[in-house]
């Protein structure tokens, strides 16, 4: 089911199981997401059930729950009729793909969900025109600001208390309503927005920034969160990168900006354009700016100052982007003193409490032996060639062939436009899937080329090499390392065995 629809009515998937249970259905595939992509988790493996004939009924509500691309339609199609499984639509009643009455309805009922789709897609962009000449808000709204009347307001909702604003006399105080005007009322998002914001134009620092809020406010880091998080209220910026992007939004200067993104296709959301092509309308909400113009101009001076002078280490490890911190995920970022080199988490201090930093020679003395101890279990491999496979055997490609095979058998049944361009797209998508696996597999060879040289189970070997010939055998070699508490914790290579 599409994702609109279930923001819309919140029962109806359970409305549809219900509905697919009720006329027999033993297993229920989910997707929450638009009927226009074919790259579904679980669409996906009710194709790969198809195919290897483990499914011999298909049964769903209507056509467009299980697609609305016309060109997938017709590989959906012609895979039904290879491999003769039934095809029941229980608004449409039962699908017969063998006749040509029954195909023939089957063709129109897809043309009509990609119809209703084509026209969904135009009274969204009616929506969206309608609301860009009456200014409204757009989009997700930045933090310390909410929607209200589809105008930006700043966010005044009290969502935490410091204990360092709790009275003396707090215990008397508890059986108070909560509206009384003796107890502390809390900050608000907005509030702490425009914290950020003045904290940063004093120490000119993103970074000092976050590790000032989250000493203040408690945050800890934790691996793969999107965000550091106190409560499901109070979201902060996971990064100075973050930050310094939430601080150059239009909406803190009073301002509102549409067509900030490329468009979309049926996969995945257009890239983001660089803010000079964004569409920008000034003044729409002028009473509730956070930033001054002569404060972003600022900000944006602070930050071209920030950048230039970023990356200047005279020191530079040949591990750097390999190491993982195995407390918020983040990957580490070399330090030094007069003797050793380190390895810490770049967050550590803000968020992130894995303050611990590993020494780089004792790291690459673990990286050593783990490597040679791989490098004894890979001897089994008498050549490279035994661990690449073939990029024209792969099983993806081999799928597209065939495919393929079927939509030109069809074309000469009947030659259809569409019939052509869905050939022609496969032959674009095997050409690029081929390509892909090509450096994929350079990358893996390169691998298990280095596993299977002579020497590689030597210590001294390891030694001998110079910085540069370290770095480009790490980074052909190591996937990642995790560290924690100044151990390493997890070594993947890039290639197995």
């Amino acid at each position: 089911m599409s994702s609109r629809e279930q923001a819309e009515n919140c029962h109806a998937l359970e409305q549809q199981i219900d509905r697919l249970k009720s006329a027999g259905v033993e297993y229920v595939f989910v997707d929450v997401e638009s009927g226009a992509n074919p790259e579904r988790l679980n669409y996906n493996k009710l194709i790969q059930l198809v195919e290897k004939g483990a499914i011999k009924m298909v049964i769903a509500t209507r056509w467009d729950r299980l697609t609305r691309n016309e060109l997938v339609y017709l590989q959906l199609k012609n895979l039904f009729q290879y491999s003769a499984v039934k095809l029941k639509l229980l608004d449409q009643g039962d699908v017969d793909l063998n006749s040509a009455f029954g195909e023939l309805s089957a063709d129109m009922q897809a043309l009509f969900a990609v119809h209703e789709r084509r026209m969904l897609k135009e009274r969204v962009s009616r929506g969206f025109e309608y609301k860009r000449k009456k200014k409204s808000a757009w989009g997700r709204q930045p933090w310390g600001y909410k929607s209200e009347n589809e105008k930006y307001v700043i966010d005044r909702s009290r969502i935490i208390c410091l204990l360092s604003q709790r009275p003396y006399n707090y215990q008397e105080l508890s059986d108070l309503p909560d509206n009384s005007s003796l107890l502390v009322q809390g900050l608000s998002k907005g509030e702490i927005a425009k914290e950020a914001i003045e904290y940063f134009l004093k120490v000119r620092k993103a970074r000092d920034v976050l590790r000032y809020l989250y000493e203040k406010y408690g945050v800890s880091s934790k691996a793969n969160n999107n965000n550091l998080l106190l409560t499901s209220q109070l979201l902060f910026w996971r990064s100075g990168q973050s930050f310094c992007e939430w601080i150059k939004n239009p909406v803190l200067r009073g301002h509102t900006a549409y067509n900030k993104y490329e468009p979309r296709n049926a996969q995945k959301r257009g890239n983001q354009k660089p803010p000079e092509e964004w569409e920008i309308h000034e003044n729409t909400h002028p009473d509730e700016r956070m930033l001054s113009d002569e404060e972003y101009c600022e900000v944006v001076t602070i930050i071209e100052q920030n950048s230039r002078t970023m990356g200047t280490m005279k020191t530079r490890s040949q591990l750097t982007g390999l190491i993982i911190c195995g407390e918020c995920g983040s990957k580490c970022i070399n330090k030094n003193n007069q003797i050793y080199r380190y390895y810490g988490c770049r967050n550590s201090g803000i968020g992130c409490s894995n303050k611990k930093q590993i020494r780089v020679d004792l790291l690459e003395a673990k990286l050593f032996d783990f490597i040679i101890e791989k490098a004894h279990q890979f001897n089994g491999v008498d050549s490279v060639s035994q661990v690449i496979e073939n990029p024209e055997d792969s099983s993806v490609v081999i799928k597209l062939k065939e495919q393929k095979q079927s939509l030109e058998k069809m074309l000469q049944d009947h030659y259809n436009l569409t019939i052509k361009k869905a050939i022609n797209d496969l032959d674009l998508q095997i050409k690029k899937e081929i390509s892909h696996s090509e450096i994929d597999d350079f990358s893996l060879a390169t691998a298990a080329e280095v596993l299977v040289y002579p020497y590689i189970t030597h210590l001294g070997f390891w030694y001998c090499l110079n910085t540069q010939e370290r770095e480009l055998i790490y980074h052909k070699l190591i996937k990642k390392i995790v560290v924690l508490d100044s151990q390493v914790t997890t070594i993947e290579l890039k290639v197995s065995g």
